[in-house]
């Protein structure tokens, strides 16, 4: 049986539930250093299992047919006013179009509830709020944007590819969006054709008057997008190898100059505090940054893993979940979910309330309750 969607203290350390892999070379392990169990933060695990599938209006017959499910994204607004978005798939994927049916959950403070999806969108994959009134949620490969004004859903269009330099039938893909007021947001992203031909950085913003698209700050591709206000907008991804990050003061994008050099490919990821305090990290090197307002420096590196999500944990504080990599043959590694935090001068191993075999979908913090928000991928049996 699965467990029903709860909020769970940690008290107890996890037992590993790892995927084995063959990483011997590519992801030399390191040695495993002590947990330490987190007492003081309470996770809100958004999970998919047999007992919650019933609120996410999964059926019966649903659930004995192997329906799964993915969390994509999570939005924090308030303790009682969390969002998240994702998708119900069945396993067999010659029905993937017909069968796949989004999913938008609210937490109110003592329970999630389902929302009824905007008409038309099967799989969001982005949520972006500034407000309970203000909740954005986009397609990434299709996409189309809808916006929550507290009652309602309304359809504010979709992006386009406008740039004349990019070859007619390439497809728009969104990798992240921010909200900047009540109706204006950004989106970033790529035009491809298929995932080995070539892709051109795709940015666009959206105001009162409609989509536009811009060019990206100095040609970057644009990986993740992290607002504080209309005129506190950041940027991160890589421009020819190399990690490249940019802030948007209302004006224009202004590059920032970092210290670290080749990104190897790998994710990146950003979590803007204050304007003095900003986070960005570099899975391929396993390294974390802090813009300070002025410049950025390097953080002393985490004990393990690859970071592949971050969210603020108080001034000069940070929660990080990384992919970890634990050798059990020559050839082969296991791969977990580790969840990390720097308390502004070194890092520890938190345990967490359940076993992840998998670092996707999103983190985020409320700072009133210091409840971690992670919405997961998980299948409903």
């Amino acid at each position: 049986m699965g467990r029903a969607l709860a909020l769970v203290t940690v008290a107890v350390t996890a037992v590993a539930c790892s995927t084995p892999v063959d990483t011997a070379r590519e992801h030399p392990p390191r040695p495993t250093p002590a947990r330490s169990v987190t007492s003081s933060v309470t996770y809100l695990d958004v999970r998919w299992d047999a007992l919650s599938a019933r609120a996410m209006g999964m059926s019966e017959k649903d659930v004995k047919n192997r329906m799964s499910g993915s969390l994509a994204d999570v939005a924090v607004i308030t303790p009682r006013d969390v969002w998240a978005v994702g998708a119900r798939t069945p396993s067999d994927t010659r029905r993937w179009h017909e069968e796949t049916r989004a999913v938008v959950l609210h937490w109110n403070g003592s329970g999630w509830r389902p929302v009824k999806p905007p008409a038309g969108m099967r799989s969001p994959d982005l949520i972006a709020a500034s407000s309970s009134d203000n909740v954005w949620v986009i397609e990434r490969y299709r996409p189309g944007v809808h916006r929550w004004d507290g009652h309602t859903w309304t359809d504010l269009g979709a992006p386009r590819i406008t740039d004349p330099a990019v070859p007619k039938g390439f497809s728009l893909g969104l990798d992240s969006a921010v909200v900047t007021g009540p109706r204006e947001a950004w989106v970033a992203g790529k035009a491809y054709v298929d995932d080995e031909g070539p892709a051109y950085p795709y940015l666009a913003r959206r105001t009162a008057s409609g989509w536009s698209q811009v060019p990206t700050p100095g040609g970057m591709t644009i990986s993740r997008l992290e607002a504080l206000s209309p005129d506190d907008v950041w940027a991160v991804g890589e421009k020819d190898g190399t990690l490249a990050i940019a802030h948007w003061d209302g004006r224009r994008w202004r590059p920032t100059p970092t210290p670290v050099a080749p990104t190897r490919g790998g994710d990146v990821a950003i979590r803007a505090v204050s304007r003095d305090e900003v986070w960005a990290t570099v899975a391929s090197i396993a390294r974390v940054m802090r813009w300070d307002g002025t410049r950025w420096t390097m953080l002393p590196p985490p004990p393990t893993g690859s970071a592949c999500m971050i969210t603020g944990g108080g001034p000069g504080k940070l929660w990080m979940v990384a992919t970890e990599y634990t050798r059990v043959q020559p050839r082969i590694s296991t791969v977990s979910a580790v969840l990390l935090r720097y308390d502004g001068r070194s890092w520890s191993v938190e345990d967490l309330p359940a076993s992840y075999a998998k670092c996707r979908g999103a983190l985020a913090r409320d700072p009133d309750t210091e409840r971690l928000f992670w919405a997961a991928d998980f299948t409903a049996k």
